[in-house]
């Protein structure tokens, strides 16, 4: 009998996936930060680095960003961490992702 339900990481994936494409296809903001602070929740390091992003360059709210990106540096995610390097080591410069 086939599960009805998909696993965590499927779903987890899914939704960041979702988010991602929102974000860059759409341009839906509200559907991006949606599905990517659902995948953020569940620990996906790509989509918590992209919902800081979301959060810091559409919502401007610089804490909320900086708490994803340094749970998305804690698992090692490339570009949150050297994001965070830049932000603490005061070096100034347009924010990217």
């Amino acid at each position: 009998m086939a599960f009805l339900f998909s696993s965590p990481k499927k779903q987890t994936e899914k939704a960041y996936q979702a988010g991602k494409s929102a974000l860059y296809d759409k341009h839906d903001y509200a559907q991006a930060e949606r599905q990517l602070r659902k995948a953020a929740q569940l620990g996906h390091a790509e989509g918590q680095r992209l919902y800081a992003t979301l959060l810091f360059l559409h919502k401007k709210d610089i804490p909320a960003a900086l708490e994803w990106m340094e749970k998305a540096a804690a698992q090692n995610e490339p570009h949150a961490v050297r994001r965070c390097v830049e932000l603490y080591s005061g070096e100034d410069g347009p924010y990217e992702p």
